[in-house]
């Protein structure tokens, strides 16, 4: 719906519009100083005296800017010096006139325009609010960049690492070296080095496909021959 005159009055988003010479408006009837008028019934009530108030409201009860907006609404041409003594006056001698209190035909025509004036720039503003905020949300929306795709991490690697010990044959290498060293210090020294190799081969080693080494073969002790000596007799015989 486009703004017009007829447009809804709430939500409000404008401040009021001044109105020559006395009044502002809100869109829902003329202000005078922030007070809006009071209907004849209301104010015969409050003014003139009745069953339930033989007075009255005393003049305290409202400021003195309420006495002077009645009297402005209403036509009455009111200096801001005046009293509300004065006021009060003026407004009961209008309520007892043959006629009653009248409102003016002029400030009633006056009225309608301004609210609809109000009602229409209210709407444009209020339209113009609305549709530039979605708009701002739309183009956030549409900046916001989308967050990347995080990369697939590739499968590591499983290497298999495999620990040969060899076991040692001390016992074994000492025979080996006894037999190939003789006896003595020859005999010592080649223990020794066996057994700084069967420590050397006994630690582990990590390898992938190394083949078990091969154990050490006891190379056969050959026999003594018995070698006569020229001029030996056999003595070993049977009769």
């Amino acid at each position: 719906m486009a703004p017009s005159v007829n447009s809804p009055l709430t939500p409000i988003v404008i401040p009021e519009i001044a109105v020559a010479p006395h009044f502002t408006c809100l869109g829902s009837g003329l202000l005078q100083n922030g007070h809006p008028r009071e209907s004849p019934s209301s104010l015969e009530a409050l003014l003139l005296p009745s069953a339930a108030s033989p007075r009255g409201i005393p003049n305290s009860n409202k400021p003195k800017t309420w006495w002077r907006a009645q009297c402005l609404h209403y036509g009455i041409d009111m200096p801001v010096s005046a009293t509300i003594e004065r006021m009060r006056a003026r407004l009961e001698e209008a309520l007892r006139s043959p006629g009653g209190l009248v409102l003016p035909g002029n400030l009633l025509d006056l009225e309608h325009q301004k609210c609809g004036e109000f009602r229409k720039l209210n709407a444009q503003v209020r339209d113009k609010v609305s549709g530039g905020d979605n708009a701002s949300g739309k183009a956030k929306a549409e900046a916001k960049p989308k967050p990347k795709p995080k990369p697939k991490s590739e499968p590591k690697e499983m290497i298999t690492t495999t620990t040969i010990t060899t076991t040692t044959m001390t016992k074994r290498e000492n025979a080996v070296a006894s037999s190939r060293g003789g006896s003595g210090a020859g005999a010592a020294k080649a223990a020794k080095d066996a057994k700084a190799g069967s420590k050397s081969r006994g630690a582990p080693m990590k390898a992938s496909g190394i083949s078990k080494p091969k154990p050490v073969v006891k190379p056969k002790k050959e026999g003594k021959k018995n070698v006569k000596k020229e001029g030996e007799f056999d003595y070993n015989y049977t009769f």
